[in-house]
């Protein structure tokens, strides 16, 4: 009897991550996150775009109403809106943010993103910082 292992819709991360530059079209992922045959969790689908043992760069696309449940990371967040309207909740505050805007956040602040239409989000999280 085999082990299948789980559907992995893009190359493996050593492969993609090997070159010392990389350019990114955000309006392409967001088309090929969408085109996937996997159901979105929780309303988003992601793809890590760039990850360092530092550093990771990740995009995010959401269906309206979708979410990105409480968390926290013990890094230094950065997020930042490419289409459509976010709200991004933590304790102490709710930013509605549209294309252009840019939160930050420091290390250990826990925080929950729901997208009020259909989004995308550019994620970057620095741990060093």
């Amino acid at each position: 009897m085999s082990i299948q292992e789980p559907y992995r819709p893009r190359p493996d991360p050593t492969d993609r991550f090997a070159a010392p530059e990389h350019f990114i079209d955000l309006r392409k992922m967001k088309s090929n996150l969408l085109s996937e045959p996997i159901s979105a969790e929780k309303g988003h689908r992601h793809e890590t775009l760039y990850k360092t043992r530092t550093l990771t760069i990740a995009t995010f696309v959401f269906v309206k109403d979708g979410v990105l449940k409480d968390h926290v990371t013990k890094g230094v967040v950065m997020i930042q809106v490419v289409d459509g309207r976010i709200a991004v909740k933590t304790s102490s505050q709710t930013y509605e943010m549209s294309p252009g805007e840019v939160l930050v956040l420091a290390p250990n602040v826990h925080h929950t993103v729901t997208a009020h239409q259909p989004s995308q989000m550019l994620l970057t999280v620095d741990l060093a910082g």
